[in-house]
This record gives C-alpha cells, sequence and structure tokens, in this order.
C-alpha cells in the first residue's frame, strides 16, 4: 500500500506533465494560428478594395453617361477673307494691291490672293511691268519683301516666267531702305527685315551667277547675326535649292566684318550693277 506522500507526488508529475503537454501543443499550433489570421485578414481586405473599385467605376461610368448627355459644342470656322475684286478699268498701277493692302492688316493678306492681283497688273502692264514695280515699292520694305517672292517663285506666277531678276532688285531695293532706316534711328524690326533680306538675296544671286553681289549679302546677314544672336529667329523658309545655293556662297558660317557703312556702300554697288 502506498503512502499518500508518495501518491501525492505522484498527481503532481503527472499534472506537470499534462501541462506541459498543452503548452507544447499551443506552441506548435501557435504558426498555423498566426497564418489563418493573415489569410483571413488578407481576404477582408481584398474584398474592401474589390468593393472600393466596383463603387468607383460605377461612379467613372455614370459621370461618362452624363457627359455624353452633353451636346457637344460645333468647331468655330471663321469663313474667308471675301476677296477683292479687280477694277476693269483702271490707269493708276498697282492700284488693286493698294486696295487689298488698305482693305487687309499686314499679317492677314494671303501671298495667293495677292499673287492674283499681281499677275493681273504684270498682264496689263507687259513689259512696263519690272520698272512701275520697282516704282511702286520704293521706300517700303514689307512690299519689296512680299513681292520678291511672288515675281520669282512658280506656284505664285501661275504659268508665267519666272522673273529672278526683278525678284534681286526688289531684295536690293528692301535692303537699301533697310538700311538708311536704321542708320537714321536703329530699330530692331528694320535689322530683322535686313538680315532675311540679305539671306533670300545672296541665295537669288548665286543662283543667277552674281557670286561676288551673294558673297556681299551673305557676309552681311552673317556679320549680323553675329553681331545680334536673336537674329537667328528671322532665318527666311527656303526651298532645297535655295539652302543649298546659300552654303555654296564661300563665305563660312559666323563670319561677318563692316560697319553699317559698309553694308550701306554694298547695297549702293549691288544697285549699280542691276543697272
Amino acid at each position: 500500500m502506498m503512502s499518500p506522500k508518495i501518491h501525492l507526488e505522484s498527481d503532481h508529475e503527472e499534472r506537470r506533465k499534462h501541462i506541459m503537454a498543452r503548452v507544447q501543443a499551443a506552441v506548435c499550433l501557435l504558426p498555423v494560428a498566426v497564418y489563418i489570421g493573415l489569410l483571413v485578414w488578407h481576404w477582408i481586405d481584398t474584398r474592401r478594395h474589390q468593393r472600393e473599385m466596383d463603387r468607383m467605376q460605377a461612379e467613372i461610368e455614370k459621370y461618362a453617361m452624363d457627359l455624353s448627355a452633353i451636346p457637344q459644342p460645333t468647331p468655330l470656322r471663321l469663313p474667308p477673307p471675301e476677296p477683292v475684286a479687280l477694277p476693269t478699268t483702271n490707269d493708276v498701277p498697282f492700284a488693286t494691291l493698294v486696295k487689298l493692302e488698305s482693305v487687309r492688316e499686314k499679317y492677314q493678306l494671303r501671298r495667293e490672293e495677292v499673287a492674283q492681283h499681281l499677275n493681273a497688273e504684270r498682264d496689263r502692264l507687259k513689259e512696263k511691268f519690272p520698272a512701275l514695280l520697282l516704282e511702286f515699292v520704293h521706300g517700303n520694305e514689307d512690299r519689296c519683301f512680299r513681292y520678291s517672292t511672288l515675281v520669282s517663285s512658280e506656284p505664285y506666277v501661275d504659268g508665267r516666267e519666272p522673273m529672278p531678276k526683278l525678284s534681286l532688285q526688289l531684295l536690293n531695293e528692301g535692303i537699301r531702305t533697310c538700311i538708311g532706316k536704321n542708320t537714321v534711328e536703329p530699330d530692331l524690326d528694320c535689322r530683322a527685315s535686313l538680315m532675311t533680306m540679305s539671306v533670300c538675296a545672296a541665295g537669288e544671286s548665286q543662283l543667277l551667277g552674281r557670286e561676288e553681289e551673294a558673297i556681299a549679302h551673305k557676309r552681311r546677314a552673317e556679320t549680323m547675326v553675329a553681331k545680334e544672336p536673336i537674329l537667328n529667329g528671322c532665318w527666311p523658309a527656303r526651298t532645297k535649292e535655295e539652302i543649298a545655293a546659300y552654303d555654296a556662297i564661300p563665305v563660312p558660317r559666323g563670319e561677318g566684318s563692316g560697319s553699317w557703312d559698309a553694308l550701306l556702300k554694298a547695297a549702293r554697288e549691288a544697285e549699280e550693277k542691276d543697272k
């Protein structure tokens, strides 16, 4: 027969072993419980995110339906400028061009419309056309540059013979006008026009075989750009042939020298050659 003391110690030992077994089981199951908890939390968060996305999609579709119900504005289309009628009888040379300039602002003149009137005057004046046109543009650099393109460019002469020599004379007239104005009162717009016309005149001179004149014009343009880099924005639009002719002139890009007096002298020499 066991003594009471031995029996009590045996009960304590069994109870301790039972508790240790439970603790070990709980420790083994803890990672599983954590993993299951993470899975549940991820599932709940995914469901919440999906509900939020569904709500936003429904709002976007509703907004799109609301926008589709709004009538689209009609694109604004400005009517083309009304053509100026050509007079049937008028003894004043280029009267239609003067009228056109009075109707349109400087930057609203369409080249095609101006060319139509200019060609009509060319047909009417015949051999007097070059001299009268030079007289008409005298002292106005804008007219000189505008009409220099219209008398030499095939798209504008409308089947007539291009007049590159007259174009160069018009550019030289504009260059002289700009040099004279800038000498009296320096003006950036005037110098910009001078640089643009010098580039065009250089290419035109080179195409006509006037190399010395081409060099003078190109040197003037490069001189101006070297002195005022802002004039780099004044290079005119040209054809590939005109660009190649300008680049072929033996004056390196950026090379330039001479004062305004020298430029004026070069322009006067070009005038004498034209005569």
